[in-house]
């Protein structure tokens, strides 16, 4: 069984750590119940928009990925961070803070992800800034998916509200 609360750095490292070798039950906090509970709703059918990658021209070689599953990450923000490079965005649709409950819709998130990072992988970029916003489990099972061996190296950012360059 895999859960935890903390940043979403960290998270997404777990489940580099933990890979997608092994048989995990993914479990979230449940923040109106105040349990853990497993990710057993059904699979509303809701997936990311992604947006911008046909933008990123062959051969650039950094690339900013934003991933909005629960709270929006925004362009101003990210461009505090890096101004120039291509941003490529996937919006859940109707996301929320409870739209996570469902472990099939869940890898299938994952695998659009992954997909994604292979396209830019494509196009030759070597180096992903990821800026992730999604639930704990979601964090942790990205993380799972992600091949470090084989995929492009990734820098996962943490949103500060309170620090003025948000990703510091």
């Amino acid at each position: 069984a895999l859960g935890g609360l903390a940043p979403v750095p960290l998270l997404f490292l777990l489940g580099v750590i933990v890979d997608d070798e092994h048989r995990t039950l993914f479990m979230d906090w449940d923040r109106k119940a105040h349990t853990w509970r497993p990710l057993d709703e059904d699979d509303d059918g809701r997936r990311f928009d992604v947006i911008g990658l046909d933008a990123v021209a062959s051969g650039t070689t950094r690339a900013m990925l934003c991933v909005s599953a629960s709270y929006d990450v925004l362009d101003s923000d990210v461009r505090l961070v890096e101004p120039t490079a291509p941003i490529v965005r996937m919006d859940l649709q109707d996301r929320s803070t409870a739209s996570h409950w469902s472990d099939a819709k869940q890898q299938q998130l994952a695998q659009q992800f992954v997909d994604t990072v292979m396209a830019l992988a494509r196009r030759g970029v070597s180096e992903i800034e990821l800026f992730l916003a999604a639930p704990a489990s979601l964090s942790l099972r990205l993380g799972t998916i992600y091949d470090k061996r084989n995929l492009p190296g990734v820098t996962v950012n943490q949103f500060e509200q309170a620090d003025m360059r948000k990703f510091p």
